[in-house]
């Protein structure tokens, strides 16, 4: 993926930047020698914990470029309050979204479930402990009403 200053990203960092609000623009409105070294910097990383690593160090620092700079914010949209360290989402839990068809009831979640569900899962160190996490996380979003094995009820009907 390219920004307006033509700079190629990283998929990966092209989505977590896409599931901020305003921070793809952001990070589009730094030079392009600033979006070059970050870009260069997430991909270099051989491990893919690293790369998370450094995508959500990226994120941190996009938001507080725009906080120094803000006359280079989008047009103003809804801020998120979340405190929590911002989690992007892997490749793996992309394709298993797709494949299950389940895609728009996680984003019809709110921000900290989404976030909450994708920091578990990548939490644990082994495959299978984050297999088992996605598979709860699959389950409990094909059934609804559920969050973390706790009653979870929509304060707005969802429809898909």
């Amino acid at each position: 993926m390219k920004t307006a200053k033509n700079v190629n990203i990283p998929p990966d960092l092209a989505i977590a930047l896409q599931s901020r609000d305003g921070a793809f623009d952001l990070f589009g409105n730094m030079k392009p020698s600033c979006q070059v070294e970050y870009s260069d910097w997430v991909a270099s990383a051989v491990k893919p914990k690293t790369r998370q690593k450094r995508i959500a160090s990226v994120l941190k620092k996009t938001a507080e470029w725009g906080a120094r700079h803000p006359e280079k914010k989008a047009s103003p949209k809804k801020v998120s309050t979340l405190k929590r360290d911002i989690h992007p989402m892997p490749p793996f839990v992309r394709k298993a979204l797709a494949a299950n068809g389940l895609m728009e009831k996680y984003k019809a979640r709110p921000p900290y479930q989404r976030n909450d569900y994708i920091g578990w899962i990548n939490r644990a160190a082994r495959d299978e402990t984050k297999q088992k996490r996605l598979n709860q996380m699959l389950d409990e979003l094909k059934h609804g009403g559920v969050y973390m094995k706790m009653v979870w009820k929509t304060s707005k009907p969802v429809s898909l």
